[in-house]
């Protein structure tokens, strides 16, 4: 059952609210610290098992070396990438609450929707593309160990002298996902009717 909550004291109210609100940031920037991390210790794994493979011998990821990296060495430039990204996230959330309102106080105007939907847009292109960034620095920053700033510029640039390859790589990367979701899938039914056929005796 829902219940309003009423302060005598407006100001304490209001800290309340703030209080509230930075408690939820917060909140919302370490989950997206620690997607970031999780993603940079995959990057370095990557990395190192890269750079220690040669023609005669397979090389070792580094998971420990990654979990190093992403803890001490950058984690001021993991945690400044995800709190563009949660400031944004933010700032897209808070307008889509705004926008809901102003539709509603409209009368469902046609005009408001309108603007409402373009800015909405336009929020989730620049978190987008503050996302695309972010992962290309934590990608440089995976080879190189520089910094945020200096990753994501360098990363940019490399992305845009290699563009076709880079979209190569991607489709490339993203066929073979695809068909790992296949064969997963495949399995995991298959695995099933044997399991129905075999012990519950329940398959046709």
């Amino acid at each position: 059952m829902d219940k309003d909550i009423e302060w005598d004291d407006k100001a304490k109210g209001k800290m309340v609210n703030y209080m509230l609100f930075f408690l939820c940031f917060g909140l919302v920037w370490i989950v997206f610290f620690l997607q970031a991390s999780s993603n940079y210790v995959v990057m370095v794994t990557a990395a190192t098992y890269y750079f220690t493979s040669n023609v005669e011998q397979y090389g070792s990821g580094e998971m420990m070396t990654g979990l190093k990296w992403a803890w001490v060495n950058n984690f001021g430039s993991l945690a400044f990438g995800s709190l563009l990204v949660a400031i944004i996230f933010t700032i897209r959330v808070v307008v889509y609450y705004l926008c809901k309102k102003a539709e509603k106080a409209s009368g469902d105007n046609m005009v408001v929707k309108v603007i409402s939907c373009c800015v909405q847009c336009f929020l989730k292109c620049l978190e987008e593309i503050i996302e695309y960034i972010t992962k290309s620095a934590y990608a440089y920053m995976a080879l190189s160990g520089e910094g945020f700033c200096s990753s994501a510029y360098n990363g940019l640039l490399l992305q845009m002298k290699h563009g076709a390859k880079f979209a190569f790589a991607n489709y490339l990367a993203a066929i073979f996902v695809l068909l790992g979701k296949i064969g997963l899938t495949v399995l995991n039914v298959f695995t099933t009717w044997l399991f129905m056929k075999h012990v519950t005796g329940s398959a046709s």
